[in-house]
């Protein structure tokens, strides 16, 4: 009984054999080139100029307003974002805070500023309210008017009043 030699298509897979006969006659080059064919036209193109993030000057970081629309707090969550992994800091805001004012939209806008510093400064985001009343470098929270509560949105890192 005469063995044959060791050949490379005698210890390929039929698959494999297949697509390799498909690969020589659909576009004539033999696998190998198919190969690096393919991989520049995956590769070359990712190796053009990044993009690069969009700069993000401190007077534009404001508080998320909450009743604005899902594309603008997108945005606002990113500029955050951008601005805490970027080490920049906002402005201080409009209003000195004392602790426990009445909650009016003004009052609530610059708590929410200098929570945005905070969060800046000390690259730490609270995690619920009772986390947000213990940092002692924050003022203490507005008095709500009643009927309604303080919450905080730790997704925005904004507290706003409930129900609105």
């Amino acid at each position: 009984m005469k063995t044959e030699g060791w050949r490379a298509e005698n210890h390929i897979r039929p698959c494999e054999r297949r697509c390799r006969q498909v690969a020589l006659k659909l576009v004539g080059l033999p696998p190998a080139a198919c190969f690096a064919l393919l991989f520049l036209a995956v590769a070359v193109p990712g190796c053009g100029r990044k993009e690069e993030p969009p700069v993000i000057k401190p007077e534009q970081l404001a508080p998320i307003n909450p009743d604005s629309s899902p594309e603008v707090l997108e945005k606002a969550r990113l500029q955050q974002a951008i601005a805490i992994r970027e080490g920049i800091e906002p402005p201080p805001p409009a209003i000195r805070l004392r602790g426990g004012e009445p909650a009016t939209p003004e009052v609530l806008a610059a708590y929410n500023q200098e929570l945005l510093r905070y969060i800046v400064r000390t690259r730490d985001t609270p995690e619920s309210l009772q986390e947000l009343m213990r940092i002692r470098e924050l003022p203490r929270l507005p008095t709500p008017p009643p009927g309604k509560r303080i919450v905080y949105d730790p997704r925005n890192r904004i507290i706003k009043l409930d129900p609105p």
